[in-house]
C-alpha cells in the first residue's frame, strides 16, 4: 500500500494506529507483510546471540517499533540495540548503535 501524498513523520503517526506494520520511507507509506516462521527463527536465533552480552540488556528489542530517523523516514527494523537510551521516547528517535533487518530470499 503506498500513499500518494508525501508525509512526514508526524502525520503518519497521526494517520496510522501504533500497532500497524507499515514503514515510511522517503514520505512514502508501505505496508509491510507479516514475517514468515523461518524468518522468526532466524530473529529469535540472533536476538539470544545479542542478549548473552550483558550490556545489551534492556537496550536491546525487537520489531514491531518504530525508529524514527528523520522528518519523512520512520521504519520498524527487525532488532535494534541502542547504548543512548536518551533516543527512546514514545518511540526510537535518532539512529541507533544497531539495526538487524532480515531478509529472506528465495
Amino acid at each position: 500500500m503506498q500513499s500518494k501524498t508525501k508525509l512526514t513523520a508526524e502525520e503518519f503517526f497521526k494517520l496510522y494506529p501504533e500497532e500497524s506494520r507499515l514503514e515510511l520511507i522517503d514520505g512514502e507509506v508501505y505496508e509491510m507483510p507479516a514475517p514468515s516462521f523461518k524468518h522468526q527463527l532466524v530473529i529469535v536465533r540472533m536476538l539470544s546471540a545479542l542478549l548473552r552480552h550483558p550490556e545489551t540488556k534492556d537496550r536491546t528489542v525487537v520489531s514491531p517499533v518504530d525508529l524514527v530517523l528523520s522528518e519523512n523516514v520512520v521504519l520498524q527494523p527487525d532488532i535494534v540495540y541502542l547504548s543512548d537510551l536518551s533516543k527512546v521516547k514514545d518511540k526510537i528517535y535518532g539512529a541507533p548503535d544497531l539495526v538487524v533487518e532480515v531478509v529472506q530470499t528465495k
